[in-house]
């Protein structure tokens, strides 16, 4: 059985590349949503494709969800601080607070489903 991988180098690096590759592409698309789902979506792909080409497997289940914990709190870090420079100065509106939080949640989603374990029998059994 393989060792267990430190996923701490993982979640900074999937971190450092969002912010990189949003600061890159920002103003690209007229439609930010869609910037944000490409940069997530993206950021997975290449932390899936870091993990595989530098472990030589999959992560298990436990390091998928250490990684998921761990990048979530890096990306609700600056998420948070954006929300609140929106609350403070002026009177937020809810949908506009729960569109932020569905743009947060795009970045572990789309890295949890690049790392997910792909098997071709079913495992119930």
């Amino acid at each position: 059985m393989d060792k267990p991988v430190a996923m701490w180098k993982y979640s900074f690096g999937a971190f450092a590349a969002a912010i990189f590759i949003n600061l890159s592409i920002s103003g690209s698309f007229k439609n930010q949503m869609l910037e944000i789902i490409i940069v997530a979506g993206t950021v997975g792909a290449l932390v899936s494709f870091w993990f595989n080409k530098s472990v030589k497997r999959m992560p298990t289940h436990q390091e998928r969800s250490r990684f998921l914990w761990q990048y979530s709190f890096l990306i609700a870090l600056p998420f948070s601080f954006i929300a609140a420079s929106v609350i403070i100065p002026h009177k937020a509106d809810v949908p506009g607070l729960l569109t932020l939080l569905l743009l947060a949640f795009a970045y572990p989603y789309f890295a949890g489903l690049f790392l997910k374990q792909k098997t071709g029998k079913n495992t119930n059994e």
